[in-house]
């Protein structure tokens, strides 16, 4: 799936709504996947006091690590497709838990960050590939277009802008979208990607 592959993250929304297109990637996922080892998205709305962290996994090497924070948010990207290694260095020292947290892995190829305030994202190097972030670029209709071949299902693409657009899914959506799972099978899930 290269068709949004990203060259330049100045094609990335502001730090607010990639939050949101995070949270319902990792929404959607949960509602077609029942085992959190074998989703391509997650969002942690747990993770630290005032912190969040966004995963995608391709399942073959491939992974982006977002972490949201008061400072803002960093990520960082591992990817056969990214040939240059970023410089970690270049990471602001606002993003120090970001740089130092292990679960955030150790090599990577591109990291890039918008500090809290500004509207600019930045990126080291300053040009690369990161085809994992192109589907919160893609949004809805990409997903459900994915979803159909990854899981290898009918995916309804209205009931996958909905949970998209709203963060919540009812019932009948679940059964629209060709889950076998229920409002109760997903209330840790939800807990975990939208907190409270």
């Amino acid at each position: 799936m290269s068709s949004y592959e990203i060259t330049t993250v100045g094609l990335l929304p502001d730090a607010a709504e990639l939050k949101r297109r995070c949270r319902a990637l990792a929404l959607l996922d949960a509602i077609l996947m029942p085992e959190w080892e074998w989703r391509y998205f997650s969002f942690d709305a747990t993770w630290a006091p005032d912190e969040d962290m966004a995963s995608m996994r391709d399942g073959e090497g491939g992974a982006t690590f977002l972490h949201f924070s008061p400072a803002g948010v960093a990520g960082k990207i591992v990817h056969e497709s990214v040939q240059r290694r970023g410089e970690l260095d270049d990471v602001p020292a606002c993003f120090a838990s970001f740089k130092e947290e292990p679960a955030f892995g150790s090599e990577a190829g591109f990291y890039l960050w918008q500090e809290r305030g500004k509207s600019t994202w930045m990126s080291s190097p300053a040009e690369a590939s990161a085809p994992l972030l192109g589907f919160v670029v893609g949004q809805a209709a990409y997903y459900a277009q994915w979803a159909r071949d990854y899981y290898e299902r009918d995916v309804d693409e209205t009931a996958v802008r909905r949970a998209w657009e709203t963060l919540s899914v009812s019932a009948d959506e679940l059964e629209q979208l060709g889950s076998e799972r229920t409002l109760e099978d997903l209330a840790d899930d939800l807990r975990e990607i939208l907190g409270g």
